[in-house]
């Protein structure tokens, strides 16, 4: 794949969220994976990598749904009866690139993440995910970095809706005790929903 220079990168590889109107959780992920940006910018969504596919089947297990197909118009309708949001803090891949410190202003580096805010994509970015996640809808965070890019985004003000973290998919493979106490997590979140829910 060529990558476009910095000014069109984030135009270029946008992925909208899967946020429907009822949504009463929002799920943070970090940015879509490269498999994420194939195709028109109206068919693309959050998720729809093999990390992705382990998300959603995960959320159907514990929720009763079947299993949908991985096309956006079956994943916002699932997000819809589930009063669930899934969206990608940043709105284009981080990683996947030939140059991220080039392209992005910043780079991870091992299980670390280098905020480097010399690019004005990154700060549009922090921009965007402010505006996104105006409002008093409770977040949860999928993985470490989306985790710091919520922090980054939201300062002080994330201590009142961010209602912890769940490890991302990319590892549930790599060790069972995430995919398990991924699985608790959402569980947990989910149950506390419904019970307010029905208060």
């Amino acid at each position: 794949m060529t990558w476009p220079k910095p000014h069109n990168y984030r135009k270029k590889y946008y992925v909208s969220d899967l946020r429907p109107n009822t949504a009463k959780l929002i799920f943070l992920a970090e940015s879509p994976h490269k498999n994420e940006i194939i195709g028109s910018r109206d068919k693309r969504c959050p998720f729809r990598g093999i990390s992705g596919k382990q998300w959603w089947e995960m959320l159907c297990s514990i929720t009763g749904e079947t299993f949908p197909k991985t096309d956006r118009k079956s994943l916002f309708e699932l997000c819809t009866r589930l009063e669930i949001a899934v969206i990608n803090a940043v709105q284009y891949p981080l990683g996947n690139i030939g140059d991220p410190d080039k392209n992005l202003g910043f780079a991870k580096r091992r299980h670390k993440t280098l905020w480097r805010l010399k690019d004005e994509n990154f700060k549009e970015a922090i921009k965007s995910l402010e505006k996104r996640l105006k409002g008093n809808t409770p977040v949860i965070s999928l993985g470490k970095i989306a985790d710091g890019l919520l922090s980054i985004a939201l300062g002080d003000i994330t201590q009142d809706r961010h209602k912890g973290w769940i490890p991302h998919p990319s590892s549930w493979n790599r060790n069972q005790k995430w995919k398990a106490k991924a699985e608790s997590i959402l569980k947990d979140l989910l149950a506390s929903r419904n019970r307010r829910n029905t208060c």
